[in-house]
């Protein structure tokens, strides 16, 4: 068989329909029937079909049948097959060694070119024996005028590879009107379902090629990329590919399956709300839709199809936006009036949590107010943590909440302790938000939130959680002179005489009460002083 460089494409509908002749022939209609246009040559086989062919692919690969004699005169025997022709993996078509010019290829449908291109681009570089056998038997039973003694040497074949090339033909066919083209990119993009707190930080997107029936192409390479403050939760190996490569975060890589790949995603950590999310997908080796046919250059010696290179496609998704809820708190005391030993309610809302229940604790605080601060209402944050810095803010009540419900009110009461120090105090209250069971969130650093670290914590000095109370002095209470350990008698004193305060004065709650009592025993000493001054002028 010798070289042909003359080559036709037969085209799919809707495409161009091309007709590759030489210079100085008159260009004539392909084998569907359709109009023609002469182009101009094609010589020598396109670098994508010539890399078809691996170094190692056989000259003949296929079945071979055994001589039968040929209704136009001799006798030969058929390669149900593919062979290595000028370069190219080809299958011939003419069984019976007839010219083209004197019998053309029968006419076929346009739908028939199209399937028959899909199955020559997906299986013409098979290693696969029985696939070659049916693809070759496929192609001259669509457009070999000899097919009948096509047929006659196929018998020929042992009967175990006429079952499996039967068999595997059933399958190719039934596949190709599947999955015949024209091709389409199918990506899609949706939303996850909101959390707890109505936030939507994920989603999962989608990745096909359709046919033209509608279903999808399996085997076809695919890059798929999201672009936004978002990642891929997985990453898909790249088959086909001398390195395989995995990608985890914004790109992932892959083949087409007869169900829509399935890509996950989730926001990061820097996701706010409103962010766009867009999916992009890339695929290479799209199935052709059309096929080479190379004119034999002399009577006698057949023609031969090839496949035509395979094509690229793209596609985007819809943008979706970001759902993403800031958690915060908000409280009100039930009363600006604090009471030693009283009971304060406290009624925390929380909002924007991803939790269903959550636990709550609570701290009841008092900080000496200042002798100018008209409210207590106007001891804001900074000088609540100033007082917590430098020692004097005191804690007069905690208390802790579990399981209650999250984004709702939650009551926390407190009892104020009965022992506070005389003074005037400014309180506050602050609570810490803690997930409760395994509903736990994103913290802002991106990780989940231990059993220690609070989903949400409110400010001391919140406008609508301050207290204040003014505690009265205690009565000073007498205490009994200790008798003295030296030799000298102690002197008698009467029972109007100022007592210095023992320890009993200055208890309070973390020792509040201390400067108190010592300016009081200042007081007592300097009083103390003066009687026995007055004693002794008396005695003289």
């Amino acid at each position: 068989m010798k070289t042909s460089t003359w080559a036709r494409l037969l085209t799919a509908a809707g495409l161009a329909t091309v007709v590759c002749a030489g210079p100085t022939a008159a260009a004539r209609a392909d084998t569907g029937g359709s109009g023609s246009q002469h182009v101009g040559a094609l010589r020598g086989p396109s670098a994508a079909q010539a890399r078809m062919l691996a170094p190692a692919t056989p000259a003949y690969f296929g079945y071979k049948t055994q001589t039968v004699r040929s209704p136009k005169g001799g006798s030969h025997s058929i390669w149900f097959g593919r062979m290595n022709y000028g370069g190219m993996l080809v299958l011939c078509i003419d069984g019976e060694l007839l010219a083209p010019s004197s019998s053309p290829s029968k006419p076929i449908s346009r739908a028939s070119q199209v399937r028959l291109a899909g199955l020559l681009s997906r299986y013409l570089n098979s290693t696969d024996r029985v696939t070659i056998g049916a693809l070759s038997y496929i192609s001259r039973q669509l457009l070999d005028p000899g097919w009948s003694f096509d047929q006659k040497a196929f018998a020929t074949l042992r009967p175990g590879d006429q079952a499996a090339i039967k068999a595997r033909v059933r399958q190719l066919n039934a596949e190709a009107t599947a999955f015949s083209g024209s091709y389409k990119p199918v990506v899609t993009n949706t939303l996850g379902t909101p959390d707890a707190s109505g936030a939507v930080r994920s989603g999962t997107a989608s990745l096909g090629l359709a046919a033209a029936g509608g279903a999808l192409v399996p085997g076809v390479t695919f890059k798929a990329r999201i672009t936004g403050n978002a990642q891929f939760t997985l990453g898909l190996k790249h088959v086909g590919s001398a390195a395989a490569r995995t990608g985890v975060n914004q790109t992932v890589f892959g083949q087409t399956k007869s169900a829509a790949n399935v890509l996950p995603w989730v926001g990061t950590p820097q996701a706010k709300n409103g962010d766009p999310v867009t999916i992009s997908g890339a695929f290479t080796g799209v199935p052709a839709s059309a096929y080479y046919e190379y004119d034999s250059p002399h009577a006698g010696e057949q023609r031969v199809i090839g496949a035509a290179p395979t094509g690229t496609a793209a596609g985007t998704s819809p943008t979706v936006k970001l759902k993403v809820t800031t958690p915060k708190a908000s409280t009100v005391v039930s009363t600006q009036e604090w009471t030693a030993g009283a009971k304060i309610v406290d009624v925390l809302t929380t909002e924007g949590l991803n939790a269903s229940t959550v636990d709550v604790t609570a701290r009841a605080l008092i900080a000496p107010k200042p002798a100018d601060l008209g409210s207590c209402a106007q001891f804001g944050a900074s000088q609540w943590a100033a007082a917590v810095k430098d020692g004097t803010s005191k804690v007069v009540a905690t208390a802790k909440v579990t399981g209650q419900p999250a984004n709702a009110d939650i009551k926390v009461s407190l009892s104020l302790s009965k022992d506070i120090p005389a003074g005037a105090w400014c309180g506050s209250i602050d609570e810490k938000v803690f997930a409760n069971g395994v509903h736990v969130m994103p913290m802002s650093n991106g990780q989940a939130p231990s059993a220690e670290t609070p989903l949400i914590a409110t400010e001391l000095g919140d406008p609508h959680e301050w207290g204040s109370m003014a505690v009265s002095a205690k009565p000073t209470p007498t205490a009994t002179p200790t008798p003295s350990s030296s030799s000298t008698p102690a002197p008698t004193t009467s029972s109007t005489q100022p007592v210095i305060p023992t320890d009993q004065a200055t208890r309070g709650v973390n020792g509040v009460g201390m400067a108190a009592g010592a300016s009081f025993g200042v007081f007592a000493l300097l009083t103390g002083g003066a009687l026995a001054r007055t004693l002794r002028r008396r005695n003289r």
